[in-house]
């Protein structure tokens, strides 16, 4: 989940040779309507990847509140352009596993994987 198009598609395109399916969602509403659709085919998602900040309103601290709700033990990675400190900070204090800096490189993404799963 990122609101800005450019990410969703160098994420989709990462995760794609990392051997992953990206779904996409350009919002919070988005994310958890893709979530909870997943967990109802019998498809969950492994991981989520979502934007802290998203603009006004809410951002990925309120989507995964709301993905634990149907998921508690659901894989989230963190994604922001915060200064690594307080990203670790707000990593850990919302019931992230673990986080990629933005602007971000192929290697962190793939790096970040091998650490949540």
């Amino acid at each position: 989940m990122d609101d800005e198009h450019t990410i969703l598609k160098v994420y989709a395109l990462l995760l794609s040779k990392l051997g992953h399916k990206a779904v996409c969602a350009i919002s919070v509403d988005a994310a958890l309507t893709a979530f909870k659709d997943a967990q109802a085919e019998g498809h969950p998602f492994d991981v989520v990847i979502l934007d802290l900040n998203m603009g006004e309103g809410e951002g990925g601290r309120e989507a995964l509140a709301a993905m634990r709700l149907v998921d508690p033990g659901i894989r989230a990675i963190v994604s922001s352009g915060l200064s690594s400190r307080r990203m670790a900070a707000e990593c850990s204090q919302h019931g992230f596993n673990t986080s990629i800096s933005k602007p971000f490189c192929a290697q962190a993404v793939a790096d970040a994987f091998k650490r949540i799963m």
